[in-house]
């Protein structure tokens, strides 16, 4: 019992890596490459980039596998999340909304995305922070 209750606790609290401001949120994502853990070469193979306009409304992606941009539009943060919508997205969740995304610290060098109408634990496999200087995209 006193497990569950750590891991609840854990998860309601968010994690140890933390940002009071989106601006810090992005510092972070922008100053690292992020791989996918479940890849073997993720940071060389299929690493993901970020990047922020002025201030702080939108986020593009670059996913180098396909050689792919994504543009999200921020829609809030907290203190170990960014939530946003991609723009132009076409997937509706089950109330016929459009999916909305949360980016979201998954513990130190670790994020995951996590859509809003999942249970509240769900996350996809996290991506680890590279040890190189993000590549130029």
């Amino acid at each position: 019992m006193k497990l569950l209750l750590a891991v609840i606790s854990f998860f309601i609290a968010g994690t140890s890596v933390q940002a009071a401001t989106l601006e810090e949120f992005a510092a972070i994502l922008e100053a690292n490459s992020w791989g996918w853990s479940v890849v073997e070469n993720g940071c060389v193979e299929q690493y993901r980039v970020f990047s922020f306009n002025r201030d702080f409304t939108k986020m593009q992606s670059f996913i180098s596998e396909g050689n792919v941009t994504i543009d999200y539009r921020v829609l809030g943060h907290s203190h170990n999340s960014i939530t946003m919508q991609i723009i132009g997205e076409d997937r509706l969740d089950d109330d016929g909304a459009p999916v909305v995304w949360q980016l979201r610290f998954a513990g130190e060098g670790m994020i995951c995305w996590r859509r809003t109408d999942w249970l509240l634990f769900d996350c996809t496999r996290p991506l680890l922070r590279c040890d190189t200087t993000p590549p130029a995209s």
